[in-house]
């Protein structure tokens, strides 16, 4: 008889375990004091943020989770959600349960009428080196706007000092993204012609840079045929990878977030950096300020004395110069350290005739290694952020105590 019992014992025990795993692995339980918002469930995935200090609300796995009564605003910037607002705060009542307008709504019901648009604009400051301060994010309404990005920008040479934005630790949990949006030029940009995008294309682009070089229209010496890489490619300052949401993603698609960057280093050193940045933000589980921009004109000295530019009409009509360097720093305000990262655009360069612009310190940083062996995908050195600023003045101030080693 006890014999029977402590297996029906068993049996429940085991029964009751089996159940709450259940619960646990199909959300059914454990939100009741709180709420959570699975991304998956949306077609058109609303932007959610927090309307007070303008961050982003990202989330946690496939789920944003939120404690009970906590407000936060979801919004379509561009579109309007189905309630028929751009944008709207909401308060957690339980599990998927919202509070909209005195209602209680489930937030899976909520979405998106059309696709969400971004908007880059002057913002009337100066920044850097008499820049012109560009602000890139979501138009909310009533003077609201919220931030994606900064930009600091050279009207007179076209180019981008550099951009600012912030990489939440969150990363891994982003969006896939899916059709590769277009560049857009905005009104930030004055060549003659069809635009900025006609200027990058190989045929227009071989044109500019062999004039410059005094080589053949038709010379594939420098901007290659077929299947090469050899090539000047819209290079990402802000990378959108560096992006949660998919709207977020291709607000990244703008010209004065580029710069002409050889695709054989833009698929390269320069991606793996970018990757590698975005592991040990996860890693760390701490955000991280990056700020990322360019330096210098490209000479070819095989070919030309000349600097480079991709729009070149005259030497009195000019303009987005092809970059001699791109750095990158990383910023953790938490800690207050730092470290720039410097990448070459040289792709014709060798190992042993490369002048860095700066101390490096690449040694001293143990989160990330580079073998730089092979100088035509580019070479990454790491500076101090202070050594870097002694070189290019533009780059932004910031409280840094120590190197970014760990």
């Amino acid at each position: 008889m006890l014999k029977r019992n402590v297996i029906i014992l068993s049996i429940i025990l085991i029964s009751c375990f089996v159940l709450l795993l259940v619960l646990i692995l199909t959300g059914n339980c454990c939100f009741k004091d709180r709420c959570q918002i699975p991304l998956n469930t949306f077609d058109r995935t609303p932007l959610f943020f927090n309307l007070k200090d303008g961050s982003f609300v990202y989330p946690e796995d496939d789920s944003i989770v939120l404690e009970r009564d906590r407000t936060i605003s979801i919004g379509c910037p561009g579109s309007s959600l189905n309630i028929g607002v751009k944008w709207t705060e909401m308060t957690c009542i339980t599990e998927t349960t919202f509070n909209v307008f005195d209602d209680n709504v489930d937030v899976t019901t909520m979405y998106c009428e059309d696709d969400i648009k971004s908007t880059a604009r002057y913002t009337g400051k100066s920044c850097e080196y008499s820049g012109r301060e560009i602000e890139v994010g979501f138009e909310l309404g009533q003077d609201k706007f919220l931030r994606q990005m900064r930009i600091c920008f050279d009207d007179k040479e076209q180019k981008t000092y550099y951009t600012e934005h912030d990489l939440t630790h969150l990363i891994d949990n982003h969006e896939l993204s899916g059709r590769r949006p277009f560049f857009q030029e905005g009104n930030f940009f004055h060549v003659s012609g069809k635009g900025v995008e006609t200027l990058y294309t190989r045929k227009v682009q071989r044109l500019t840079i062999n004039k410059q070089l005094n080589l053949s229209s038709d010379s594939t010496d420098v901007i290659k045929d077929g299947d090469s890489s050899f090539f000047l490619s819209r290079g990402h300052l802000a990378p959108k990878g560096d992006f949660v949401y998919g709207s977020q993603q291709n607000a990244s698609f703008y010209y004065v977030n580029a710069a002409p960057q050889w695709e054989i280093i833009n698929s390269g050193s320069w991606n793996t950096l970018e990757w590698r940045i975005r592991s040990y933000v996860s890693r760390r589980g701490s955000d991280l300020k990056i700020f990322t921009g360019t330096y210098g004109n490209l000479v070819l000295t095989k070919y030309s004395s000349s600097p480079l530019y991709l729009y070149y009409n005259s030497l009195s009509q000019r303009g987005i110069p092809v970059p001699e360097v791109y750095w990158k720093v990383v910023y953790d305000p938490a800690r207050q350290k730092g470290v720039a990262f410097v990448g070459t655009n040289d792709p014709f360069l060798t190992t042993d005739n490369t002048n860095f612009i700066c101390r490096d310190v690449l040694k001293s940083i143990e989160w990330i290694k580079f073998s730089n062996k092979n100088a035509s995908i580019g070479l990454i050195y790491a500076c101090t952020v202070d050594n870097l600023r002694n070189v290019v003045n533009y780059v932004p101030k910031l409280t840094i105590i120590d190197l970014l080693t760990d």
